[in-house]
């Protein structure tokens, strides 16, 4: 993932349905060590807009705080 990205699916979660993101903490805390699926709107040069699937693996052991290595908040 990168600055900017926009989640729009993360596993089952959707922008319609993450009630202020707490399903997205819930998928991630029963899925560590496995990986989900989340799907992003990444802006290309240009203003050209890109969909990209990712595929992240929450784990406790990668050096910081939580197990995503990365911080969402909601806009």
């Amino acid at each position: 993932m990168r600055v900017g990205d926009r989640i729009v699916q993360f596993g089952e979660v959707d922008w319609l349905n993450h009630e202020k993101l707490a399903r997205v903490a819930q998928v991630v805390g029963r899925s560590e060590g496995r990986g989900i699926e989340v799907v992003v709107q990444r802006e290309q040069e240009g203003g050209e807009v890109e969909v990209k699937t990712l595929r992240l693996v929450p784990r406790r052991d990668w050096g910081g705080r939580g197990t995503l290595g990365c911080h969402l908040k909601e806009v």
